[in-house]
């Protein structure tokens, strides 16, 4: 319930800022949020995804031990990125206004606030706090589109009122996880252990190795977008990519369900036929909601945002159907996993991340966000093509059972 509450405040969010700020003001607001966004993800060098783990080891002392090995490595790490990301601004927003540039630096103030967050979370989850989680999770998206509203009625909707708000929700959510953590005494006190922290940073930069390729193709095609197009330009792909995304959300509430139940499944033999049952299943749904959700599209998009964002609409298209790739590449990927065969993922990602970053150098100085968009299909369909090819070399399996049941290859044999 509250992915979909933030999944639904992220696209109501959306639309109310298309409306009140335009296009070009949505592809200005965007393009200075991209970055640090982008830097409080990266730099935190898989450290989060690290407290996660050490969270759910031992006892009080020892969470202490890691919470205050989080503090430490945030302020350490932000204060680089920060400063990384204040001397590149300038560099990779050359294309942009002196105006964009100064408002993205201010934002970068967000990258501390957005790292220590993503500790505090993973502390209540690893310690099934689940509401508490879940709460600290919405007060961002929710705050933001509660902003947006109130703003948008009154008419003073701007840039920096949205900035500044987002920055503010951050410190109130870091508040509010702080004193949870410490209220419900899964904290004590703030140790530093440096042997700790020394394994936190190793498994961490693991994770990070493993993950950095998945964030590369879901953001790169964005990161170059802002160095070369208008804010006009790249508010129109903000808008198609975010409704595209919607079509998407099927494939993660299905991989989240199925994948386990696939796991439970007595032999490989039995994962395998549970596997390729499921995918076929979910491969021909998403196919039909996929056209569905197409043919909406033009009636949709304009209705919804605005007949200034008509011309995202071919883009949208373009995303919706790579995003039938990226849906089925998730299901597979994760699959795989639970077959023991890790690596079929992961070399599915960096196959996407390399045809990515190829066709962007050749595609965006001459098609713009056309070429970005096309680069997206191009590189989602070779990546889950390499999986359909990989799950078809197992034993007893074909390419065609991946879409065809076996009692109808045999009817049409």
């Amino acid at each position: 319930m509250a992915q979909l509450t933030i999944l639904v405040c992220g696209l109501a969010n959306s639309v109310v800022l298309a409306n009140g700020l335009g296009v070009s003001g949505r592809g200005e607001l965007s393009i200075a949020m991209l970055w640090p966004t982008l830097l409080a993800n990266v730099g935190s060098l898989g450290l989060i995804e690290s407290t996660l783990f050490f969270s759910s080891q031992g006892s009080n002392e020892s969470l202490n031990a890691v919470f205050g090995n989080a503090l430490v490595g945030t302020l350490i790490l932000s204060a680089v990125f920060v400063s990384l990301g204040y001397v590149l601004l300038p560099v990779v927003l050359s294309a942009q206004s002196v105006y964009l540039i100064m408002v993205s630096r201010a934002f970068l103030i967000f990258v501390p606030f957005g790292m220590f967050l993503g500790h505090e979370a993973n502390i209540l989850r690893a310690h099934l706090k689940i509401i508490h989680f879940n709460i600290l999770r919405l007060i961002i998206p929710v705050g933001s589109l509660l902003v947006a509203i109130t703003f948008l009625l009154l008419g003073h909707l701007s840039i920096e009122i949205v900035i500044v708000s987002h920055v503010c929700l951050g410190v109130l959510a870091l508040i509010y996880g702080t004193l949870l953590l410490f209220g419900t005494g899964l904290i004590t006190n703030i140790r530093i252990n440096p042997s700790l922290m020394t394994k936190m940073l190793t498994y961490g930069i693991k994770v990070f190795l493993g993950t950095i390729s998945s964030l590369a193709n879901l953001r790169l095609d964005q990161v170059l977008l802002t160095t070369i197009v208008s804010p006009t330009e790249f508010g129109l792909y903000v808008v198609a990519a975010k409704l595209a995304s919607i079509s998407s959300m099927l494939a993660e509430v299905v991989t989240m369900v199925a994948v386990p139940k696939i796991g439970q499944a007595q032999d490989l033999s039995k994962r395998i036929a549970a596997l390729i049952s499921t995918f076929r299943k979910f491969w021909w749904l998403t196919v039909g909601l996929k056209i569905l959700f197409s043919a909406a599209i033009p009636i949709a998009l304009p209705l919804i945002y605005g007949a200034d964002f008509a011309p995202a609409v071919p883009i949208c298209l373009l995303l919706v159907l790579g995003s039938l790739f990226w849906d089925a590449k998730l299901l597979l990927a994760g699959g795989a996993q639970i077959i023991n065969k890790p690596t079929y993922g992961s070399i599915a990602e960096g196959i996407a991340v390399v045809f990515t970053i190829v066709l962007l150098a050749f595609l965006i100085p001459t098609l713009g966000i056309t070429g970005a968009a096309i680069t997206s299909l191009v590189a989602y369909a070779i990546s889950a093509f390499y999986l359909f090819w990989q799950i078809a070399s197992l034993d007893g399996v074909s390419f065609w059972d991946l879409f065809i049941a076996s009692e109808c290859l045999r009817k049409i044999a």
